[in-house]
């Protein structure tokens, strides 16, 4: 085989990520402490089927890649790393932390879920309509 050619395997299972699918679903499944079988049956491929994908002998399409992180509760950034791995575009939008929209929303969010008018914890200092029903 000349150099640099990949074997059909390689070339399956590999992306520009640079890290097969196949481990990374295995690493997934091995953090929640699924079996194979269970795993397959519940999202409805054979164990054999998955065995395959996570060994690389078998490209996984974008359905099953996207069934097996929904199954694995795998967070949304990380499914898009699994389907850049299997070869697929990432379907989930990505924001980075200092772009100006999620500091307004973060900013938002601080002041509602800042103190009201309390001077130390449960002592509500000023009565409202909720201090009606209480007394």
């Amino acid at each position: 085989m000349p150099r640099g050619r990949r074997t059909y395997r390689e070339a399956m299972a590999i992306s520009h990520v640079g890290r097969p699918v196949g481990p990374l679903v295995r690493d997934w499944r091995l953090r929640r402490r699924r079996s194979q079988m269970d795993l397959a049956l519940d999202v409805g491929v054979s164990p054999r089927h998955l065995s395959f994908v996570e060994t690389g002998r078998s490209r996984p399409s974008p359905e099953l890649v996207l069934a097996l992180a929904d199954r694995l509760e795998v967070p949304l950034r990380e499914r898009n790393t699994l389907l850049l791995s299997a070869g697929y575009a990432p379907r989930y939008p990505q924001t980075p932390l200092d772009h100006p929209e999620v500091t307004r929303a973060r900013s938002a969010l601080l002041v509602e879920a800042s103190p009201g008018p309390y001077d130390r914890p449960y002592v509500h200092v000023s009565g409202g309509p909720e201090a009606i029903g209480f007394f």
